[in-house]
């Protein structure tokens, strides 16, 4: 396949009609999803692996092929590779790749879905000062996106990973399949869901789509100095992660988004792990 029906074939599958649509194929992965990406892309992300597509991040003309390759490289092999070290075997590649292409201003014409996955790219690293970069690149991306537009669940997405990575220098959730010892502190870290970026999304019984962060606790409290209990009350009531949001009004839904709740995410219900 040419360079452009291929890039245009992997946008095209990512970037669906919707938005909640297009969160819940990224997030809410299934078996299913996995086996059709591999017949469909599964040659396509090894030769990508090869550094054969490294060329669509520098073609300043065709931005959209940097994305392309973010999901060639970044997105997909967390489908093809799911639960082994594969998974993450092209993100120091991909990582450099979007960097280099993000200084050269290449995301300043795509819009903000698609800069958001290469925000995810950023955000995939264990290093701060790219978590850093990830929030300032989507905070420029969703300038003018309302406070209830979906795409307002990675507000609070990226803050979260910048968090575990300020607490523990890594992901916790990654050292099984990495083959890295856990800290006791990281032991309790895994025991909670909230920062869990592994976990899959799910159908709520109350209707919408939450990442797996079933037991409420004050989340931002894990291995930190106890707070203040004004700051408890607050951090408790809060839930965690994408929630299902009350849409019967603009207004409620304002409300919930300035509360740092984000909209409900419609998709399919068989999900599957997603990793960081």
């Amino acid at each position: 396949m040419a360079d452009a029906a291929l890039a245009d074939a992997v946008l095209h599958y990512m970037l669906r009609s919707s938005v909640d649509e297009c969160l819940a194929l990224w997030f809410g992965k299934s078996v299913r999803t996995d086996a059709e990406i591999r017949a469909r892309f599964g040659t396509a992300a090894e030769r990508a692996a090869r550094g054969e597509y490294d060329h669509w991040a520098a073609d300043a003309r065709e931005p959209r092929r940097l994305v392309a390759l973010a999901i060639l490289l970044d997105q997909f092999p967390r489908n093809l590779h799911r639960g082994s070290a594969r998974m993450h075997a092209n993100d120091a590649r991909c990582l450099a790749l979007v960097k280099a292409a993000l200084r050269r201003g290449a995301a300043e014409t795509l819009a903000p879905l698609e800069r958001a996955l290469l925000c995810l790219v950023l955000t995939h690293s264990e290093a701060l000062a790219d978590q850093r970069l990830c929030l300032a690149e989507w905070q420029r991306a969703a300038v003018g996106l309302a406070a209830d537009d979906p795409l307002r669940a990675f507000d609070d997405i990226f803050e979260r990973h910048i968090e575990v990575i300020r607490r523990h220098g890594r992901f916790p959730h990654r050292n099984a399949v990495l083959g890295r010892p856990s800290s006791a502190g990281e032991q309790r870290f895994l025991s909670h869901d909230a920062y869990r970026f592994d976990l899959p999304m799910v159908r709520r019984a109350g209707g919408g789509f939450a990442f797996a962060a079933a037991r409420a606790h004050p989340c931002d409290q894990l291995d930190a100095p106890a707070a203040s209990a004004s700051a408890a009350s607050v951090s408790s009531a809060r839930p965690c992660w994408i929630n299902a949001a009350v849409r019967s009004s603009p207004s409620t839904a304002a409300a919930w988004a300035r509360k740092r709740v984000t909209p409900a995410i419609s998709g399919p219900s068989n999900a599957m792990p997603r990793d960081a």
